[in-house]
């Protein structure tokens, strides 16, 4: 309301003052009027009153008097109602001010906050400003969930979260994000703002709090917490001269915790400011869940390395300390074979030939076993040199001369084509030899056939192992490559072997630049390939038959 004592010779701009923020008003005292109707749940004689009070002084009636009937009468009041608001407010109505503008000072204070903005800016329609203020929320939480998502680990995640709703607490708020330990039940506090010098281990004390929200599940509001039961630690109430908290559970799957506020005047949250900080809660609570999953398959991964490293090195030490002693076996075991501490009987060269014979698979898979954790360490190094791709597959082939015990026929298709390539002789051999030999030990009878193809135009040459044995069931192909792997894992195997061979192969493979693959069907035997690079010269020569090796 104006001062009538004020000087003459202000008392005309003030006046002018009042009609520019009464004219400023009017803009948007309509949209006021609906937006308080809505607000009271549709109550006719509260609207009626309402819109009364905006229509004090005369030129504001004539202004907005008749468009504010049609809209009250628009939204279902009677005509009744709003005569009889009317009536009223003419009653109190001052003659002698009715052309002035009666505000309390809080109103006029607003009202020039107002005339500012609409001096700056449009003024937008109620619709537009919620649209507006939904899009900066979507902009806030998006802002937040990508600062959170940067966060691997749950801390940083949660001090990213108080940085970015900072601006949106109460001025001077303290914050806080605590979380229920999956393992010992207990909260832990990630991360806190403006208290204790930002260390979470200062906020323990509040945990009665925390505990509340996450009894109710839904957020909790105490305007004094001095006093208050529910804030079980009053020393730390005081100490830190808290007042208003509010608490909004953080929930996400199995995991919960509790989004907290707490400021040193009192503050009454509005139900708006619960809404957002809700909202934010809940994504906020997905993020933080997704960190700690995050944050357990890194540690689990690091305690696997860990566990990896330690099986490397205690097999890599038992291989060692087997094959030295080993060594000696089989060099005493051979003098004898030679006759050299004199002659044998056929019982003691049978055995004797036993022992050779098993000695000498012993050692074959404790050097299997040092290749594999030489290879799981990255002790392997890849050496390329140029050698004839025929005199390989002769090698090959010179292996496999002594029989088996098994009517098994291996069958071996060269190219037509004499090359001379470069790449890992030995590897490549390895590869090849770990193949065959699996293909021998799953084949009871049939046939093996080991075939290679060269092609030029991609400089890559391709191997094929088939064979004729029992194959292997459609789910145990993504783990046949796998380390210490059978396809019968069972304690009763019919088949020897570490289950190292294939992943050998695997790893040779990938290290030479190639891959290998496998095709099975139960019943029907399996196929291996092998597609490896080279550099090569091609060497035309006549196509060699395939010949056929028996082993009875």
């Amino acid at each position: 309301m104006l001062n009538p004592t004020v000087p003459a010779e202000f008392r005309a701009s003030a006046e002018g003052l009042a009609q520019s923020l009464e004219q400023a008003a009017d803009a948007i005292k309509l949209e006021l009027v609906v937006k308080a109707f809505q607000e009271s749940g549709g109550d006719g004689k509260a609207l009626a009153r309402i819109g009364a009070r905006f229509l004090r002084g005369k030129e504001a009636r004539e202004k907005l008097g008749d468009r504010l009937r049609v809209r009250l009468v628009n939204l279902g009041v009677p005509e009744d109602e709003i005569d009889q608001a009317l009536a009223k407010l003419e009653e109190r109505k001052d003659p002698k001010r009715s052309r002035q503008l009666e505000i309390s000072p809080e109103e006029l204070e607003e009202l020039r906050r107002l005339r500012d903005r609409l001096g700056q800016e449009p003024a937008l329609p109620a619709e537009k400003e919620a649209v507006q203020f939904d899009q900066e929320k979507k902009r806030v939480l998006d802002e937040i969930n990508a600062a959170m998502r940067a966060s691997s680990e749950p801390r940083a995640a949660a001090a990213a979260l108080l940085s970015k709703i900072a601006p949106f607490s109460p001025p001077g708020a303290a914050s806080a994000v605590r979380v229920i330990h999956r393992e010992t039940k207990a909260f832990e506090a990630l991360a806190c703002r403006n208290l204790n010098g930002g260390k979470p281990n200062g906020w323990q004390s509040a945990h009665s709090l925390a505990r509340v929200v996450v009894e109710t599940g839904t957020p909790v509001v105490i305007p004094n917490l001095q006093g208050d039961p529910r804030a079980e630690d009053q020393e730390f109430v005081r100490k830190y001269r808290l007042m208003s908290y509010l608490g909004v559970p953080l929930l996400a799957k199995m995991d919960v915790g509790v989004l907290e506020f707490f400021t040193k005047e009192e503050h009454g949250f509005s139900d708006e400011e619960i809404r957002l900080l809700a909202t934010v809660a809940e994504q906020a609570a997905t993020a933080l869940h997704d960190s700690q999953i995050q944050e357990g398959m890194t540690k689990l991964a690091d305690e696997l390395a860990k566990s990896n490293r330690v099986k490397e090195e205690f097999l890599s030490v038992i291989s060692h300390e087997l094959r030295t002693p080993l060594s000696a076996i089989m060099g005493y075991a051979g003098m004898i074979r030679e006759r050299t501490l004199g002659e044998l009987n056929p019982r003691q060269e049978e055995a004797l030939e036993k022992l050779m014979t098993q000695s000498s698979e012993l050692l074959r898979t404790i050097n299997t076993i040092l290749e594999a954790t030489s290879i799981e360490a990255g002790g392997v190094e890849v050496d390329c040199r140029e050698f004839s791709f025929k005199s390989l597959l002769e090698e090959l082939k010179s292996l496999y001369d002594a029989p088996l015990g098994k009517e098994l026929t291996l069958v071996w298709d060269t190219p037509g084509e004499l090359l001379t390539m470069k790449t890992d002789r030995v590897k490549l051999k390895h590869i090849l030899q770990n193949l065959i030999n699996n293909a021998i030990e799953f084949t009871d009878k049939g046939q093996v056939t080991i075939s290679a193809r060269c092609f030029p135009q991609t400089k890559k040459v391709e191997f094929k192992v088939a064979d004729t044995g029992k194959g292997m069931p459609s789910e145990c192909l993504p783990m046949v490559f796998d380390l210490f792997r059978q396809v019968d894992s069972s304690g009763a195997r019919p088949h020897g072997g570490l289950g190292l061979g294939l992943y050998i192969a695997k790893k040779y493979s990938e290290m030479l630049g190639g891959d290998v693959d496998v095709e099975t069907e139960p019943g029907k035997g399996s196929t291996f390939t092998v597609t490896v690079p080279f550099e090569t010269v091609v060497q035309p020569s006549p196509r060699l038959d395939p010949f056929r090796q028996f082993i009875p």
